[in-house]
């Protein structure tokens, strides 16, 4: 995370869970007649670690200071960044991470493919608009809409049996991306 010097941690919006998901902070621009104000952000964002709980165990996020315009301390920031790189490479935390991420992302991509195809989709969309009445009047829960959506671009008859009326580039194998 990085920081201008001259706003205050108070004002900067340091919303509760940033600190604790930084794995270091740097306030940058740490020079000239803010340099004061660049130590008092630095001391801030200390304290609040000071109260944070660790998010790993084996690492404390340092609060660093520099000025890229006099190229202050960017060796420093540098040194921390190979430092924890280093960490978590060797102890496995980076491949895990990686792992997780790649899983989350997966899932994103499938929400949002299923969600553009779904747009696309003219049969859905005309299934869409038919609810919108019995949704409105409290005939049709949100829940069984969505189902019935999922149904009819799957090709789903909610029995679990595939139909032909569906989104056939979903059922055909045509899994190329």
């Amino acid at each position: 995370m990085m920081k201008k010097r001259n706003l205050s941690f108070k004002k900067s919006g340091s919303k509760k869970g940033i600190v604790e998901v930084a794995d270091a902070i740097v306030v940058n621009k740490s020079d000239g007649d803010l340099e004061k104000a660049a130590r008092a952000t630095a001391s801030d964002y200390s304290a609040a670690l000071g109260l944070a709980r660790r998010k790993l165990s084996c690492w404390a996020p340092p609060v660093l200071r520099c000025s890229a315009l006099r190229s202050e301390g960017i060796d420093q920031v540098w040194e921390q960044v190979v430092k924890f790189r280093s960490l978590i490479e060797g102890n496995g935390l980076l491949g895990s991470r990686r792992k997780q991420q790649a899983a989350h992302w997966m899932r994103q991509h499938l929400r949002q493919q299923l969600m553009d195809r779904a747009v696309a989709d003219a049969e859905v969309q005309t299934l869409a608009k038919s609810l919108e009445i019995p949704l409105a009047f409290g005939k049709l829960s949100p829940r069984a809409a969505a189902e019935r959506l999922v149904d009819c671009l799957l090709g789903d008859d909610n029995n679990g049996n595939t139909t032909t009326s569906g989104n056939s580039n979903i059922h055909s194998g045509n899994r190329t991306r």
